[in-house]
C-alpha cells in the first residue's frame, strides 16, 4: 500500500531529525524564515490583527490547546495501565463494605435530620396558632367598629350613643374643671391609646400631652423649704451658751449681715 503525503513528510522529518547537524540548520532556517515573513508582514503578532482575525487566531490556539491536553491525557493513562495491577477480590470486598457502611451512615443521618425537622415544622405551627389567636383577640378598635358595621347596627347605634354621651361628659367636666389637678386627672383617663381620639373630641391642648414616659406631665408644687422660726432660735440660743462657746476679743474679728455686726464666737 502506498504512502500518504503525511507519512512520507512524518518518516522525513524523523531522518532529519536524528541528525543533530541538519536539525540545527533547519531551526536556523526557520528562525530566519519568520523574521523575513515578519518584516514582509505575512506574520502578525495578536496586537496588530483586527477583531475578525483575533477571534479565529485564538479559537485555534484554543482548539490546538484541547487537542494536545487530550493527548497527554491518553499518554498518561496508557502509561498508568502498564503499571497499575488489577484490582483482587480482596479489594473489591472491602470497597464494598465500606461503602455500604458510608451509605448506612448517610441513611441514618438523614433519618435524624428529617426528624428533628419534623420537630421544628410542629414547633413553628404551634407558636403560629398562639400568634394568630392573640392577634384575634388584640383586636383594633377600628377593625372592631368595621365588623360591627357590617353585622348589627343596633349594637352600633348603641355603641355611638354611649360614646356621644360619654363624649359631652367628659368634655363638660374638663371645661368646668375648677383647679389645674382636676384637669390633670382627666387628661391622665385619656391618655395612651386615647390620646389621638381625645385632642378632637374633649377638646385638649396640645401643651396637655407634653409627656414625661407614657403619663401626661404632672404640675407638682414644691414643698415650703423654709425653717420655723422655733427651730431657728433654739439652735442660735444653743451655740450662744457658755458652755459651748465664747466670744472673741479681736476688733476685727466680727461678722456684719443685714447691717448688723456681732463678734464672732469659737469653741471653748
Amino acid at each position: 500500500m502506498p504512502l500518504t503525503a503525511a507519512e512520507k513528510q512524518r518518516r522525513y522529518r524523523a531522518r532529519r531529525d536524528q541528525d543533530q547537524e541538519r536539525r540545527e540548520q533547519y531551526i536556523l532556517w526557520e528562525k530566519e524564515k519568520y523574521k523575513r515573513d515578519r518584516e514582509q508582514g505575512k506574520k502578525k503578532s495578536i496586537e496588530e490583527c483586527n477583531e475578525a482575525e483575533k477571534v479565529l487566531r485564538r479559537r485555534r490556539w484554543r482548539a490546538d490547546q484541547a487537542k494536545t491536553s487530550a493527548a497527554r491525557k491518553a499518554t498518561a493513562a496508557a502509561v498508568n495501565s502498564l503499571y497499575t495491577p488489577p484490582e483482587s477480590p480482596e479489594q473489591r470486598r472491602v470497597g464494598r463494605k465500606r461503602s455500604k457502611q458510608h451509605q448506612k451512615k448517610i441513611t441514618s443521618l438523614l433519618l435524624r435530620l428529617e426528624k428533628e425537622l419534623k420537630r421544628e415544622r410542629k414547633h413553628k405551627e404551634k407558636f403560629k396558632k398562639r400568634c394568630q389567636r392573640l392577634k384575634k383577640q388584640q383586636i383594633s378598635p377600628r377593625s372592631k367598629i368595621n365588623r360591627e358595621l357590617r353585622s348589627s347596627p343596633i349594637v352600633v347605634r348603641k355603641r355611638l350613643l354611649f360614646h356621644a354621651a360619654l363624649t359631652n361628659d367628659l368634655r363638660a367636666r374638663y371645661q368646668n374643671a375648677t383647679g389645674e389637678k382636676e384637669r390633670q386627672l382627666i387628661a391622665k383617663i385619656c391618655a395612651g391609646g386615647l390620646r389621638k381620639f381625645a385632642e378632637a373630641a374633649l377638646g385638649f391642648s396640645k401643651k396637655r400631652w407634653r409627656m414625661s414616659g407614657k403619663e401626661p406631665l404632672a404640675f407638682q408644687r414644691k414643698g415650703n423649704a423654709r425653717t420655723g422660726e422655733t427651730i431657728k432660735t433654739c439652735v442660735r440660743e444653743y451655740f450662744e451658751r457658755d458652755d459651748v462657746s465664747r466670744l472673741t476679743t479681736g476688733k476685727k474679728q466680727t461678722k456684719t449681715k443685714s447691717k448688723l455686726k456681732k463678734q464672732k464666737t469659737i469653741p471653748p
